[in-house]
């Protein structure tokens, strides 16, 4: 495909005691050279070197380098042998820039991605090979040109390399490759290597919690994946059975029993020897498992309804004013369900001004989380009032009053104000 689109194409190929040289202009064989290594000529590998045909590709392309460079980087971490790789950059002759990499540890790749000074735990690295057993079918032609199929069973190598860490974002992030391919949709091998890493701290988290906390959180595999980052890579001489025409997905399902075995068995292996670890990561779980329970929590808690007109009088302790929609109105907050409520309501201006009534002693919000503070009736009638929403879904926007007037003292009617009509996010 590259010599098709190019106007100069080459490929030398480069072995111990020989190279091989093609060469292309428009797509037309111009040199095809095979010969020994000269002398001092030590080289070793493919170089391939290809310009642009302006005819298909237009007069101002440019090969993406950055895509190019940050693709061999996530090469450098992948291979299992000593490689070098250099890059020039040429503008014409002159040589722009050049860029070296070398083989580097597959665990460091993670630092790439995330900030380890935010990882929960130090990252956690499993590597594993094994084999499967695959058919494929010879086909050949014997001295009469009849066709003879043969199929014939041959052991392929399977290579699965894996680093994961929680960090404190609450999202999770996965990055896989399939022999040095980038999958970004990911496949059968994130797929086996998640529901390994998932069950196991699950089972470890739930075997180390007390009666109690069993009664209160059930460990789902969401609270696991909370904070999960991933990167796995697969390198295999196996059918991967590449999705699309980026390659970016695998789907080869008999591959999963073997990786989910190979995982298994190092997981298991890995945290024999890690347990402290093993015990972080089982209590960062917990607490995922306790703030998704809170949070479900709130959200039926801080669920109102929308409030109309008939509504309104439908509310203990509330007396609504006669302005509706954007006309001024004023709210005032009475401590005493009775005396002090009727005082007010006696004297306040109907048309502008409407009265809440509190218990002298309600729900202590400094004790107490959010969800247990919207179980308390007045609480929760207050805020469907305001018609602001609580929480996250606060918006001071939507507060249906101009003025909130505080009346702390009912007793002796001594008032104070507070005017929200510009408190901007004020909560």
């Amino acid at each position: 495909m590259v010599n098709a689109l190019s106007s100069y194409f080459k490929l030398a190929t480069y072995r111990n005691t020989y190279v091989h040289i093609l060469e292309f202009e428009d797509g037309k064989k111009i040199n095809d050279e095979n010969r020994p290594l000269k002398k001092g000529e030590k080289k070793h590998g493919t170089t391939t070197e290809f310009i642009v045909n302006p005819k298909y590709m237009g007069k101002d392309s440019e090969l993406p380098i950055e895509t190019v460079l940050n693709w061999i980087d996530d090469m450098s971490y992948q291979f299992t042998t000593k490689v070098k790789i250099k890059v020039e950059i040429y503008d014409g002759m002159k040589l722009e820039e050049t860029h070296k990499f070398k083989t580097r540890s597959f665990s460091d790749m993670i630092k790439k991605y995330i900030n380890p000074k935010e990882c929960i735990y130090d990252p956690v690295v499993l590597s594993a090979d094994s084999t499967i057993e695959e058919v494929i079918t010879d086909t050949k032609l014997d001295k009469n040109n009849n066709v003879k199929v043969k199929d014939k069973k041959v052991q392929k190598d399977v290579h699965l390399d894996v680093v994961f860490v929680h960090d404190n974002h609450q999202e999770n992030d996965y990055i896989s490759y399939c022999n040095f391919t980038k999958t970004d949709e990911h496949g059968v091998h994130v797929d086996s290597v998640e529901e390994i890493i998932c069950r196991f701290i699950q089972t470890n988290t739930k075997a180390g919690m007390s009666d109690k906390e069993k009664e209160k959180w059930d460990i789902t595999w969401t609270d696991v994946k909370t904070g999960l980052k991933m990167i796995v890579n697969l390198s295999t001489s196996a059918q991967v059975q590449f999705m699309g025409n980026a390659k970016n997905k695998i789907q080869n399902q008999a591959l999963k029993p073997v990786m989910k075995e190979m995982i298994n068995d190092k997981i298991t292996s890995y945290f024999k020897e890690n347990e402290s670890k093993l015990q972080t990561i089982c209590k960062y779980v917990k607490l995922n498992a306790r703030a998704r329970i809170e949070a479900q929590k709130v959200r039926v808690a801080t669920k109102t309804e929308r409030l109309d007109r008939f509504k309104e009088y439908e509310i203990p302790n509330y007396v609504p004013c006669n302005n509706t929609g954007k006309k001024y109105k004023e709210l005032i907050c009475v401590e005493g369900e009775r005396s002090a409520t009727g005082s007010i309501r006696s004297g306040r201006n109907t048309n502008t001004q409407a009265v809440f009534g509190f218990r002298g002693v309600t729900k202590n919000p400094f004790k107490c989380s959010l969800a247990e503070i919207m179980q308390n009736k007045e609480w929760k009638n207050f805020v469907k009032v305001l018609r602001t929403g609580i929480g996250k879904d606060f918006n001071i926007d939507k507060l249906y009053f101009d003025k909130i007037i505080l009346t702390s003292d009912a007793d002796k009617l001594s008032m104070s104000a507070l005017n929200l009509s510009n408190c901007g996010d004020s909560r």
